[in-house]
Protein backbone atom coordinates (compact mmCIF):
# COMPACT_ATOMS: atom_id res chain seq x y z
CA UNK A 1 0.00 0.00 0.00
CA UNK A 2 1.54 3.28 -1.05
CA UNK A 3 0.49 7.30 0.60
CA UNK A 4 0.69 9.87 -1.52
CA UNK A 5 2.11 13.11 0.43
CA UNK A 6 1.67 16.28 -1.13
CA UNK A 7 5.33 17.11 -1.74
CA UNK A 8 5.03 20.33 0.93
CA UNK A 9 4.01 18.09 3.55
CA UNK A 10 5.91 18.00 6.80
CA UNK A 11 6.96 16.77 10.02
CA UNK A 12 7.21 18.07 13.37
CA UNK A 13 8.44 16.47 16.60
CA UNK A 14 6.02 17.46 19.79
CA UNK A 15 8.52 19.21 22.01
CA UNK A 16 6.32 21.35 24.52
CA UNK A 17 3.81 20.43 27.07
CA UNK A 18 1.21 23.34 25.35
CA UNK A 19 -0.28 20.50 23.44
CA UNK A 20 -0.75 17.82 26.12
CA UNK A 21 -3.59 17.11 27.59
CA UNK A 22 -4.86 13.18 28.43
CA UNK A 23 -8.57 13.56 28.30
CA UNK A 24 -8.79 15.71 25.23
CA UNK A 25 -9.09 13.60 21.85
CA UNK A 26 -6.27 16.25 19.81
CA UNK A 27 -3.60 15.02 23.01
CA UNK A 28 0.16 15.81 21.52
CA UNK A 29 2.45 14.35 24.18
CA UNK A 30 6.29 15.10 24.14
CA UNK A 31 8.15 13.30 21.32
CA UNK A 32 5.08 12.82 18.97
CA UNK A 33 5.53 13.05 15.33
CA UNK A 34 2.55 15.22 13.51
CA UNK A 35 2.68 15.52 10.28
CA UNK A 36 0.93 18.65 8.74
CA UNK A 37 -0.03 19.68 5.12
CA UNK A 38 -0.12 23.32 3.73
CA UNK A 39 -2.77 23.07 1.38
CA UNK A 40 -5.41 21.26 3.30
CA UNK A 41 -8.55 23.38 4.05
CA UNK A 42 -8.92 25.14 7.59
CA UNK A 43 -11.13 24.27 9.79
CA UNK A 44 -12.24 24.81 13.69
CA UNK A 45 -11.33 22.13 15.57
CA UNK A 46 -8.10 20.82 13.69
CA UNK A 47 -4.73 21.00 14.78
CA UNK A 48 -2.29 23.90 13.24
CA UNK A 49 1.33 25.14 12.65
CA UNK A 50 0.40 28.81 12.69
CA UNK A 51 2.48 32.26 12.68
CA UNK A 52 1.71 34.60 15.23
CA UNK A 53 1.67 38.49 15.24
CA UNK A 54 5.09 38.47 16.37
CA UNK A 55 6.25 36.01 13.78
CA UNK A 56 6.60 33.07 16.35
CA UNK A 57 5.61 29.59 14.99
CA UNK A 58 3.22 27.54 17.30
CA UNK A 59 1.13 24.59 16.91
CA UNK A 60 -2.17 24.97 18.14
CA UNK A 61 -6.01 24.17 17.98
CA UNK A 62 -7.86 26.57 15.68
CA UNK A 63 -10.95 27.78 16.95
CA UNK A 64 -13.33 30.33 16.05
CA UNK A 65 -12.76 34.01 17.32
CA UNK A 66 -15.27 36.48 18.18
CA UNK A 67 -15.26 38.74 14.93
CA UNK A 68 -15.41 35.06 12.38
CA UNK A 69 -11.57 35.01 11.98
CA UNK A 70 -9.44 31.74 13.78
CA UNK A 71 -7.70 32.08 16.86
CA UNK A 72 -5.05 29.62 17.98
CA UNK A 73 -5.29 27.45 21.36
CA UNK A 74 -3.42 25.46 23.35
CA UNK A 75 -5.42 22.23 24.99
CA UNK A 76 -2.95 22.06 28.20
CA UNK A 77 -4.80 22.69 31.49
CA UNK A 78 -2.13 25.63 32.43
CA UNK A 79 -2.10 27.48 28.84
CA UNK A 80 -6.29 26.43 28.00
CA UNK A 81 -7.29 30.16 28.79
CA UNK A 82 -4.51 32.02 26.10
CA UNK A 83 -5.57 33.24 23.07
CA UNK A 84 -2.95 33.35 20.19
CA UNK A 85 -3.68 35.83 17.51
CA UNK A 86 -3.57 34.25 14.50
CA UNK A 87 -1.40 36.16 11.42
CA UNK A 88 -0.85 32.65 8.98
CA UNK A 89 -1.86 29.24 8.67
CA UNK A 90 1.12 27.46 7.89
CA UNK A 91 -0.33 24.04 7.65
CA UNK A 92 -3.17 21.78 9.00
CA UNK A 93 -2.03 18.21 10.81
CA UNK A 94 -3.24 15.22 8.94
CA UNK A 95 -1.54 12.13 11.25
CA UNK A 96 0.14 11.57 14.49
CA UNK A 97 2.64 8.90 15.48
CA UNK A 98 2.52 7.71 18.98
CA UNK A 99 6.22 7.91 20.64
CA UNK A 100 4.82 4.55 21.89
CA UNK A 101 4.19 3.40 17.98
CA UNK A 102 7.93 2.99 17.85
CA UNK A 103 8.14 0.28 20.37
CA UNK A 104 7.03 -2.93 18.02
CA UNK A 105 8.85 -1.56 14.71
CA UNK A 106 11.48 -3.76 13.21
CA UNK A 107 14.45 -2.84 11.17
CA UNK A 108 15.61 -4.85 8.21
Amino acid sequence: MSINFNKDAFALEIRSIHMSNSSHEKNLDIGDIVYFDPKLPIQTGRVAVIKNMNDEYNIVLLQEGSNSEFIGKYIHEYFSNREIAIKEVVAIAFRRTRVTDFENIRVF
